[in-house]
């Protein structure tokens, strides 16, 4: 189970100024295989000066009419450590990755069919704190999990190092979109806005494949 859980009871819930670990990670060093620190299952949830800290299955906004929004927040994690569905806006975020290289910040399973937006990063600082210099850190921004993921980077300041394209091509689904757009590395330059193209996976041998809105 996770350390915090807010079911569908809980529209309209509001936290702010506090850490919330799993200890797994933060006390034991666990790497996997899940260790989740926060579920979400309800609409209209406000996050504000929050730390979430995990390593894998950090934050998992849970299916259902699901509207969080995160502000001036730190999560912390490496692998898919922000999954689920639902539209999830991030202003002004940090995420902390505790990984050196192969992790994968999100893993969305958003539907078409209930789809506006679904995960928008804003203003966001991409970095580590286990590492003097962040750049020796490399990270995928995400992969699909499931179903028809929604995910984009806006304005991003991106001081660890990205694989070339950003995202992974391939789990369970075919991302409908993944983006970047306006991202810097840690000395101010400007970093490319092209994601990869193609993505695929494959079920009961059948290869399905697919390109993402990018």
């Amino acid at each position: 189970g996770a350390t915090i859980v807010v079911t569908e009871k809980g529209t309209g819930f509001h936290i702010e100024n506090i850490t919330i670990d799993n200890e797994n990670w933060t006390i034991h060093r666990m790497e996997g295989p899940q260790a989740l620190c926060l579920r979400v299952r309800s609409d209209k949830t406000v996050f504000n000066n929050v730390r979430v800290r995990s390593y894998q299955d950090s934050y998992y906004s849970a299916s259902g009419y699901n509207r969080p929004f995160w502000s001036q927040s730190t999560i912390e994690g490496a692998v898919d450590f922000i999954y689920g569905d639902g539209e999830v806006f991030f202003e002004s975020c940090t995420l902390d990755i505790n990984r050196k290289a192969g992790g994968y910040i999100v893993a969305p399973n958003h539907k078409k069919a209930s789809t506006r937006w679904g995960y928008v990063f804003n203003n966001t600082r991409i970095t580590t704190s286990y590492a003097t210099d962040p750049s020796t850190y490399q990270v995928y921004f995400g992969r699909p999990w499931h179903d028809t993921p929604y995910t984009v980077f806006l304005h991003t300041q991106c001081e660890i190092t990205p694989y070339n394209g950003y995202w992974y091509p391939t789990m369970g689904g075919l991302p409908a979109l993944w983006a970047v757009y306006d991202i810097w590395d840690k000395n101010g330059n400007k970093m490319s806005e092209t994601s990869i193209e193609d993505y695929y996976y494959t079920e009961n041998g059948v290869r399905h494949e697919g390109k993402a809105k990018n």
